[in-house]
């Protein structure tokens, strides 16, 4: 069963935005090496390439600062915000790690369009 992560807001107008998800507290003492996300349910939302966050960054919604290899960063386009609805969406997240063996655990980000 997938862990839920805390629900992030977007406004119906964003139509293009680089998503970085902070997986520090699942990761621990290894680094993240890959890393699958794909939407949940609707064609809502198309997602680009994934990447481990290869810079640190300060997370905008904590204010934490988030080390290499913490994160999985990705584009997402809204398909028509024209006729996009309200609610929430959700993406599948799984990261995969460089431990010995590799420990893998699927996520659920809920996005709710506003």
């Amino acid at each position: 069963m997938a862990i839920e992560l805390p629900e992030i807001c977007l406004s119906l107008g964003a139509t293009n935005r680089v998503l970085s998800v902070d997986l520090t507290f699942w990761v621990g003492t290894a680094t993240l090496v890959s890393g699958t996300v794909t939407e949940d349910g609707s064609s809502d939302v198309t997602i680009g390439t994934v990447i481990v966050n290869s810079a640190a960054y300060v997370d905008r919604l904590t204010g934490d600062t988030v080390a290499i290899g913490k994160a999985l960063q990705f584009p997402i386009t809204i398909a028509d915000a024209d006729t996009l609805s309200s609610g929430v969406r959700k993406l599948e997240i799984t990261p995969t790690d460089n431990s010995s063996p590799a420990q893998s655990e699927p996520f659920v980000l809920p996005i709710h369009f506003k």
